[in-house]
């Protein structure tokens, strides 16, 4: 899995940065944003515990907690027994979490968009910062830089 982002190429033009795709929204963080990839680690739910915490990590000792998209609050939990899946921790210290991850990340050459774009609507709309754009195949596609603060206080609430 590592191999394949590392095997990645800048892309030829823009910023490049990793994005991810987190509730069907192409996202993006600062660029100050320490983020890592957890692939093979065991999370572990918490029974009754805050519908959108998908469990928590233990990461080299300090716990971390993990959240669903929040579309997917609604889909059975796993049980009590811990599970693998690929998470994205973001953040350091008391200020670090993780979100549930379909698919890996991504290198993308952002680049400002040529004319104003709204933020899209939804549940993240109050958590963006700006648009950026990235062309992939002559088709552009919207990326969202978040707020990583915001982003985590949102997916916090009920």
């Amino acid at each position: 899995m590592y191999a394949e982002l590392s095997a990645a190429s800048a892309p030829p033009s823009g910023e490049p940065r990793y994005g991810f795709v987190f509730d069907a929204l192409p996202m993006v963080l600062g660029a100050g944003v320490l983020t890592e990839l957890v692939d093979d680690l065991p999370i572990y739910p918490i029974p009754r515990s805050h519908p959108g915490l998908a469990g928590v990590l233990n990461l080299r000792g300090a716990i971390v907690p993990l959240f669903t998209p929040l579309s997917a609050r609604s889909t059975p939990r796993h049980g009590i027994r811990p599970h693998l899946h690929r998470a994205l921790v973001l953040g350091q210290g008391a200020q670090r979490a993780g979100l549930l991850l379909a698919q890996l990340p991504q290198l993308v050459a952002l680049r400002p968009p040529a004319v104003a774009v709204a933020v899209p609507d939804g549940p993240y709309a109050a958590c963006t910062v700006r648009a950026w754009v990235a062309t992939e195949a002559g088709t552009e596609q919207h990326w969202w830089e978040m707020d990583l603060p915001a982003l985590l206080q949102r997916l916090a609430q009920p």
